[in-house]
């Protein structure tokens, strides 16, 4: 009985060692709105992470006009925004983060996709502007009429008792 309470004394005392001197914690940080030191949930950046590529990549941004509105000097929009979405706050809501935009800037801060700046404000953009992307110079409409004519041809062909015969592309 002395022996396990002699145990149970010692490594509460280590603990109280490793928790003073972090020497347990191997997570990243990030420095919090008051400069402070802040641990990062892998996870939840990971996620954040893949959210954010979400939105700025090639896909979603080709087609999200709210975003690409928000492009102000240099292509740059205020994280801020970014950080307003549904989808971020529901992801942040868990986290005790003190500056979610800090959180977010650290959690993007590796991405092939956005670049991150802080000049009196974080701000995000592509890496890539979009105008340097290949777009297809068709139009949906464009789209939607051929696939359109491309019915209406098999319908009358059909109809006639001639063969149709369709390739994938």
């Amino acid at each position: 009985c002395n022996r396990i309470l002699a145990i149970k004394t010692i490594l509460a005392c280590w603990s109280r060692v490793l928790d003073r001197f972090d020497i347990m914690d191997n997570s990243p940080s990030y420095s919090g709105a008051d400069g402070s030191e802040q641990n990062v949930d892998d996870a939840l950046a990971q996620s954040i992470l893949e959210q954010v590529e979400h939105y700025f990549g090639d896909e979603n941004y080709r087609r999200d006009r709210f975003l690409r509105r928000q492009e102000g000097n240099a292509r740059y929009i205020p994280l801020k925004t970014v950080c307003e979405f549904k989808k971020i706050q529901d992801m942040l809501s868990n986290c005790d983060c003190v500056d979610a935009e800090s959180f977010v800037a650290d959690a993007v801060k590796h991405s092939e996709i956005v670049e991150i700046e802080n000049a009196n404000e974080w701000r995000i953009r592509r890496k890539v502007p979009l105008s340097d992307l290949k777009e297809d110079p068709r139009t949906p409409d464009d789209r939607t009429h051929e696939v359109l004519a491309l019915l209406a041809d098999i319908r009358q062909k059909s109809e006639s008792g001639q063969a149709v015969f369709l390739q994938s592309v």
